[in-house]
């Protein structure tokens, strides 16, 4: 009876582990065949479109992450987050086989309801966290808002590659500071070796002259002044990481603005 009974455990947790590496590995990753600007909304023209592709394609190369553009004119009753997340899963982008990377998606409208979102996966999660993210769409803003798209998507690329550098080790940059301390304190010590000694003085007056000046008369006009109030435009903000339809782990943020 012992037997039996440990058997059928075992039999039922086995069951359980494959259920569960199952639904992990649900996902079929494809092979992407769209590009990594994709202007859905044609608000982009020919030349900044190629222009765009051209250094998404050589950013993702040369990091191994894949930076990816998409606008659009609407989110087929998706949020953006939601759309952003499913167009990374479901056309193939990412690099390698953890599908590294970060994707922009925009839809262009009217104060209030322009929408921005970016999907990060892989290692992009953590090159690019939530802080990061928010950065990014904050230098955008303005830019999408006055529809000059050129710097908008350049500073998107911008800060991508800014983020994907390796950065000055950690030893040398302890070396750069140790040697601009002793630099610095080299530097104060001579200037003050160079100082003539001064006998501090309790009475200012020593230092003025008799009759050198005489005020006869002064008087504070005030004229007018101008208070200009300008409404701040609404957002509203959604972020972190989270699950795709897919069963996928994101991580980015959205905003409505």
């Amino acid at each position: 009876m012992t037997k039996k009974f440990f058997a059928i455990l075992i039999a039922t947790i086995m069951c359980f582990a494959f259920a569960v590496s199952v639904s992990a590995d649900d996902f079929q990753q494809v092979e992407r065949t769209l590009p990594l600007v994709v202007d859905n909304a044609d608000i982009l023209s020919e030349s900044l479109e190629e222009s765009l592709n051209e250094r998404c394609e050589a950013i993702s190369a040369e990091y191994e992450m894949e930076i990816a553009i998409v606008t659009v004119n609407d989110f087929d009753g998706k949020t953006s987050q939601s759309f952003a997340d499913d167009f990374y899963d479901y056309n193939g982008y990412g690099w390698g086989e953890n599908d590294d990377g970060m994707l922009v998606v925009y839809k262009p409208g009217t104060d209030g309801n322009r929408e921005i979102a970016i999907t990060t996966h892989g290692e992009g999660d953590s090159v690019f966290f939530e802080g990061i993210v928010n950065g990014i769409i904050d230098e955008m803003v303005d830019p999408l808002i006055d529809e000059d798209y050129e710097k908008a998507f350049n500073i998107y690329l911008d800060r991508a590659e800014q983020e994907l550098k390796p950065g000055i080790p950690f030893m040398w940059l302890f070396i750069l500071m140790i040697f601009g301390a002793v630099i610095g304190i080299l530097v104060v010590n001579s200037m003050i070796s160079k100082n003539k000694t001064i006998v501090a003085q309790k009475n200012a007056k020593i230092y003025t002259r008799q009759g050198s000046m005489a005020v006869t008369g002064s008087t504070d006009t005030f004229l007018y002044s101008t208070v200009r109030v300008q409404p701040k435009p609404q957002q509203s903000s959604s972020g972190g990481t989270h699950t795709s339809s897919s069963g996928r782990s994101h991580g980015g943020a959205s905003r409505r603005f």
